[in-house]
């Protein structure tokens, strides 16, 4: 089966490890996959190398003046001069490059499959069937707005299937797009155990007891502020004996979280590593797993956690660690923003060792719902029914 995956741009965020998951996997099942990338960053495309040779590359508009700014932003903020260039100029023609480029590309192919649900308005002329995956709470992405919500309708219409990749979200999609409940459809984040366990031992880390975090430092959603807070509350209770805490990943709000961190007195205790293109040998050896998200969809970070079976404290936000953590059996929820609550929370997964083997144990059951196996048959499945359809 000629299958293309589009994204909007190729970071290093969830949806990004989750497609190349997908990519690899279908292209070593035997399909023809293409990966369909909108707008080339260059160096910033940091897991290109580990996507399967079998996949073919395609893009939309590649690293260039017409992405510059754009690239920038992901960075930095802007200025008002390149605010203006990008919203006036920039955006509007590669909107227009892209909607040319599109049918083009896509016109041999079986199947659609659009990743981040980003491009149904440039699919209009496509053909062939098209799904869109989703990621996340629909209330908290609308920021509860009923126009945004009512658009976003109108996008997934723009589709034949809408995968959700959690019950719940499903079950939000239906209550708000009843008219559309035969479009909806759940397949959880696949997991490739062995490629995970693989990755997990490809270096060595030599550190003092730690807590970690994987995470994009953007404070509108990961709420990294409310983890460092706890952090500090939990450390006073005990006596600064707590394990230092690591956080992985870079975003727009890194400097202000390190004067956060800084402004706590938590320097030599908490440790910004920056981004790495493979930290799960730094899973394999932490005491816990954190993540203060406000909102997420399935978090890829807390089933490779329960894969390499670490315990784990996470905000219980819309709408996915509550599916991933067996409703609290395999680890810790708290409330989103509770700081009080997350402090206890990481005291907890540091002193009860009795608690902890009982999440991991739970964790190695659980964990196989989201074994690739399992995802690919139902994505081939769906795949199968549309184009029979």
């Amino acid at each position: 089966m000629k299958m293309a995956f589009l994204l909007s741009r190729f970071l290093d965020g969830g949806i990004d490890t989750v497609l190349v998951r997908y990519v690899n996997g279908l292209a070593k099942e035997g399909h023809e996959v293409t990966f369909v990338i909108a707008n080339g960053y260059g160096n910033l495309e940091v897991y290109k190398k580990i996507v399967s040779e079998n996949v073919k590359f395609e893009y939309l508009v590649n690293e260039g003046c017409l992405t510059a700014i754009s690239k920038k932003k992901l960075t930095r903020r802007l200025s008002s001069f390149e605010k203006f260039g990008e919203e006036a100029f920039c955006r509007p023609l590669r909107r227009l490059i892209q909607t040319w480029r599109m049918p083009k590309v896509l016109e041999n192919q079986d199947i659609v499959i659009d990743m981040d649900c980003l491009a149904a308005s440039f699919l209009k002329r496509v053909k062939c069937p098209k799904i869109a995956f989703f990621h996340f709470s629909i209330h908290h992405y609308c920021q509860g707005r009923q126009k945004r919500i009512e658009r976003l309708g109108k996008k997934f219409r723009a589709y034949d299937k809408v995968v959700m990749v959690s019950e719940a979200m499903r079950a939000e999609a239906e209550t708000l797009f009843p008219s559309m409940r035969e479009k909806f459809a759940v397949i959880y984040n696949p997991q490739d155990l062995e490629e995970i366990q693989r990755r997990a031992a490809e270096y060595q880390v030599n550190a003092k007891p730690y807590i970690l975090s994987v995470a994009r430092l953007e404070e509108s959603q990961k709420d990294h502020t409310t983890l460092l807070k706890a952090y500090k509350i939990a450390d006073e209770k005990r006596n600064g004996q707590m394990p230092e805490l690591r956080i992985f990943g870079k975003g727009r709000d890194e400097l202000k979280l390190k004067s956060l961190a800084q402004s706590l007195g938590l320097d030599g205790k908490v440790m910004f590593m920056g981004h790495s293109p493979n930290p799960l040998p730094w899973f394999l050896k932490c005491d816990a797993f954190v993540l203060s998200s406000k909102f997420e969809g399935l978090p890829v970070v807390l089933v490779e956690s329960l894969v390499l079976s670490r315990p784990i404290v996470v905000t219980d936000c819309p709408v996915g660690p509550a599916e991933v953590l067996d409703n609290g059996g395999c680890g810790i929820l708290v409330p989103v923003g509770d700081i009080d609550a997350m402090a206890d929370a990481l005291v907890k997964i540091s002193t009860d060792k009795e608690f902890v083997q009982r999440c991991i144990e739970n964790g190695k059951v659980h964990t196989q719902k989201f074994v690739w196996e399992a995802s690919s048959q139902k994505f081939n499945a769906l795949a199968r029914e549309l184009l029979n359809s």
